[in-house]
Order: C-alpha cells, then structure tokens, then sequence
C-alpha cells in the first residue's frame, strides 16, 4: 500500500510506467515476430570478445584479424556477455539482443514522456510520447542489432 503522498500515486509516473510497459510488450512482440536484420559491426565485434579474440575488426570473423576500435565498446560487451551465456550468434542470443533493444525503447518512450511533461506538459508530452512509439525510423530498426537503443535511452 502506498503513502497519501506517495510518488506511485502520481499521475504522471503512473502514465510514465504505462508507457514503458506497453511500448516493451509491443515492442517484444513486433522483434519475435519479425525476421531479424543482418548482424551489424558491434555483435560480430562481440563474437570476437566472446570467443576471447578481444577487439577485432567485423569485416573478418577469423582469430587473426587485425584489432579495431571501430565501435565503442560498451555494445560488443553487451553481446559477449548475452553470447557467453546462450552461445556465440545463436537464435536465442540474438533474440535476447532484439529483446534488449525492446527495453531500451520502453526507456526511451517513458523518458521522452517523463521530459516532455517537465518542459512542455501532459498532454504535449503523451502526444510527443505516442508519436515516438510509432516513428518508422525507431520501430522499423528495432530488429537490427546496433547500439543506439541503449544510448539514447541512457541519454534520456
């Protein structure tokens, strides 16, 4: 049960919440459903890290290519972290990745609702949120495996 003035009781956190929770469930939705993109540079850079190559280019999935820091690292850690537990580019490490992606972008609704509302109000900000939900730019790409999910939803 909750105190009189309760954070939870809030409106906006309550709306904040809902964003999150029904962003991530259609997100999760749409990324088991859907085809998977093709891997791009920061999980083949994770392979490597996984199977304890370190830091190694993406154009070359072989133990002797050349090191890169074409990627900042936190991603490819991130995949050779989800690959050490379900294997290396397996179904389910990918999905858990796409799964990830789905997280971040509940984060990043429910900040941009959180944000909105501190700058501009309620109703701007559900209709700023809601808008966001559907961009093609952000929903389409939720089944590449790329870092920026993570960032932007750390930036908010």
């Amino acid at each position: 049960m909750t105190r009189p003035n309760s954070p939870w009781q809030s409106l906006d956190t309550r709306i904040a919440i809902l964003f999150f929770i029904l962003t991530f469930v259609f997100s999760t939705a749409y990324v088991m459903v859907r085809p998977m993109g093709t891997l791009d540079e920061e999980p083949r850079v994770g392979a490597h890290v996984a199977r304890g190559h370190g830091f190694l280019t993406s154009l070359d999935p072989s133990a002797t290519a050349e090191p890169t820091a074409w990627v900042p690292p936190g991603y490819p850690l991130l995949c050779a972290a989800v690959y050490g537990v379900l294997g290396v580019e397996t179904p389910a490490a990918l999905r858990t990745l796409l799964v990830i992606n789905a997280f971040a972008f509940g984060i990043l609704i429910s900040g941009t609702f959180v944000v909105g509302r501190l700058v501009f109000g309620r109703q701007v900000a559900i209709v700023t949120a809601a808008l966001l939900i559907i961009h093609p730019i952000f929903f389409l790409r939720l089944t590449y495996f790329w870092h920026t999910y993570i960032a932007q939803a750390m930036l908010v």
